[in-house]
């Protein structure tokens, strides 16, 4: 008895090879064309190869304002006059936070109510607060959101 061919194959052509083959004027074997009946039964046999993606689980959008990682900061800022953004995010793992996090630092620096300092590459970023002062308790409608305050 002899081996059975795999029923699902895998075909790879060498991109060079083609090319090569395509410039020297290779042209594949002149065929009648295949009847639609064939066609038809595999892509019949084809959908059944592919496995039925499951439905994603619902997406909740979410909404992080530099808003309100500004008021974070602010608020870290009241109780001491510097803080470690790494320790600031401590614990958090949503890289959208961390990007809009760190953005919001560089706003508050952009309006010198912080200062940001960084000793080495990759090493700690500190945020001083610069002066503690009504003007500085900024309210959240007064931070600019739009792309155009980072150009």
């Amino acid at each position: 008895m002899g081996a059975q061919p795999p029923t699902h194959r895998l075909f790879r052509r060498d991109a060079e090879t083609a090319a090569t083959a395509g410039r020297a004027g290779a042209r594949p074997p002149e065929r009648p064309p295949l009847p639609p009946r064939v066609l038809a039964r595999a892509l019949r046999r084809l959908a059944t190869v592919v496995p039925v993606t499951p439905a994603p689980a619902e997406i909740v959008a979410r909404t992080i304002t530099l808003a309100e990682r500004t008021a974070v900061i602010r608020a870290a800022l009241r109780g001491s006059d510097t803080v470690v953004l790494q320790e600031l995010l401590g614990g958090v793992r949503d890289r959208v936070v961390v990007a809009v996090t760190f953005l919001a630092m560089l706003e508050l620096s952009k309006r010198r109510e912080i200062t940001l300092e960084q000793a080495e590459p990759w090493g700690p970023i500190i945020a001083r607060r610069v002066v503690e002062s009504a003007e500085n308790d900024i309210s959240e409608d007064e931070i600019d959101e739009s792309l155009g305050s980072f150009a």
